[in-house]
């Protein structure tokens, strides 16, 4: 609740348009589901259409579009970090 619909609540409220989709995804899937279980694995998959490229020198990964600009959902993860 806290998460996702409290800030849901919150931006309508101030006359904004809430995302409630990528809240839910920084907060609930990577977020409380990395700390309790992704952990235990190497990688996770989203399930959303998108790509990473690795950067050579750090190792971190960097979130780039998708070839097909109508499918691309990279968007819904552009508030992840590492």
């Amino acid at each position: 609740w806290d998460q996702v619909v409290q800030y849901l609540i919150d931006e309508s409220r101030r006359g904004r348009t809430p995302n409630p989709d990528i809240m839910c995804n920084s907060r609930i899937k990577f977020g409380m589901f990395h700390d309790y279980v992704g952990q235990h694995f190497s990688a996770i998959a989203s399930g959303h259409y998108a790509q990473q490229r690795i950067n050579e020198h750090d190792g971190s990964a960097q979130l780039i579009m998708s070839p097909d600009r109508i499918k691309d959902q990279t968007y819904f993860l552009c508030n992840m970090d590492q």
